[in-house]
């Protein structure tokens, strides 16, 4: 049995405790936030949870082995570091870090303890994505060539961070679930353009280029009611689309069709092209949180990393915080 503690329970906390809770082999025995009315909205829900204001008494809990941080990114480093060196094993929200520097210690202290640091990356763990990189690693559609991707939705009420920390996370996490290659430099562009703070952007467009020629580009955005879940993949032999709000959630195409190349002048038939085959993967149903609690819980049992790991998180914020500083130079070119 594992004895989880959790820190946070605003948005997405309760959904870790009903997870956490439901699975077989792990226990929510301390929760801990400093707001009181939400501690009184988990109490009704698991009253056998010991609920505090103080996450220190997790950590210095000696019969709890493993930690979920769900609280502000301008935490994470600090609660992380303490949990790791209190012999925990840590699964912290996304981003890891807010900055590389902070991140890098996280690895090398889970390291040194060796415990278990993953990063929720949820959509490392959709059923969607699961299908894309089967299609990929089979070899269906050829090499990648580039990765397209937009997610545009309301703002939060408030924020400590700006729209691309906030929502390109799940996108580049995507994106290196996906691409094996080595991102080597970033360019970015954004705009304040409805935020009442305008030292906070709230669009953003982010290019990468990667070392073997292959490029992404990622728009987030917070100025549109109109949520905004699209995916497209670019490949030699055909491409993905990738639309989490819809059904089918994923579509393949083939090369397509085109009766252009190589027509003989004595030919009378109308010129034309299009779409060759479509074909929809079948995908697997589960709730994706459940099975990212679940690999965390088997990565502790079996000793090993989860896909969405420390050095994962780490990446993602390395590209987080070179693609900030070419914003400020007004979309400069900035190595990894």
């Amino acid at each position: 049995m594992i004895r989880i503690g959790i820190i946070g329970a605003g948005y997405w906390g309760p959904n870790v405790v009903r997870n956490f809770y439901q699975i077989d082999g792990s226990s929510v025995v301390r929760l801990a936030d400093l707001n009181e009315a939400r501690l009184e909205f988990i109490k009704g829900l698991y009253p056998d949870i010991h609920l505090g204001i103080d996450y220190r008494e997790i950590l210095n809990d000696t019969t709890i082995d493993a930690i979920y941080i769900a609280t502000p990114v301008s935490t994470h480093h600090t609660i992380a570091m303490a949990a790791l060196k209190a012999a925990k094993h840590v699964l912290v929200e996304k981003p890891m870090c807010k900055t590389v520097d902070e991140a890098e210690q996280l690895v090398d202290m889970a390291r040194a303890k060796n415990k278990i640091l993953s990063v929720g990356h949820i959509f490392q763990y959709t059923p969607a994505v699961n299908a894309i990189n089967n299609i990929i690693t089979s070899g269906e559609i050829g090499d990648i060539l580039y990765f397209d991707s937009t997610r545009i939705n309301m703002g939060p009420p408030a924020t400590e961070v700006d729209v691309m920390w906030d929502l390109a996370p799940h996108d580049l996490s995507i994106l290196f679930h996906l691409v094996n290659d080595k991102p080597v430099s970033v360019r970015a562009v954004g705009n304040s353009y409805a935020w009442k703070d305008k030292s906070i952007n709230d669009m953003t467009y982010l290019h990468i280029n990667f070392d073997t020629g292959k490029r992404a580009q990622i728009h987030v955005s917070w100025l549109s009611a109109n949520k905004t879940r699209m995916t497209r993949i670019f490949a030699e032999k055909g491409s993905v689309e990738y639309d989490e709000t819809r059904n089918p959630k994923v579509i393949v195409y083939g090369e397509g069709i085109d009766n252009r190349v190589n027509l003989k002048e004595s030919q009378t038939k109308k010129l034309a092209y299009g779409v060759g085959t479509v074909s929809t993967p079948e995908l697997e149903n589960y709730e994706p949180l459940r099975k990212e609690c679940e690999e965390f819980l088997h990565a502790i049992v079996m000793g090993r990393q989860t896909v969405s790991n420390g050095t994962v998180g780490l990446k993602v914020v390395q590209v987080l915080e070179a693609a900030t500083k070419s914003i400020e130079y007004n979309g400069r070119e900035i190595k990894l």
